[in-house]
């Protein structure tokens, strides 16, 4: 979380310009609101995992850590199917 707040803070305090293909509403959330919602984001996340019990921190993250690559693997064995037949 400290490495994420700090390449944030790096790109802010660096002259970055989104890129031409972005939207106007998509660069004015860039410059006004993404560093400090993304700051709140992880902010919130860490101190609801250093209040929880760590072994339902893990568990959480072994849970969500598992099952996104199994869905995930289910979904193209399906499309797989679906390309085939």
């Amino acid at each position: 979380m400290i490495v994420l707040r700090r390449r944030i803070h790096e790109m802010t305090t660096s002259n970055y310009e989104p890129p031409m293909h972005w939207m106007e509403w998509e660069r004015e959330y860039k410059k006004e609101n993404y560093d400090v919602d993304v700051c709140e984001a992880a902010g919130y996340l860490q101190t609801k995992l250093m209040e929880t019990r760590p072994r339902l921190a893990l568990g959480m993250a072994l849970l969500f850590l598992f099952s996104l690559p199994t869905s995930f693997a289910i979904v193209v064995h399906h499309a797989m199917h679906m390309i085939k037949g």
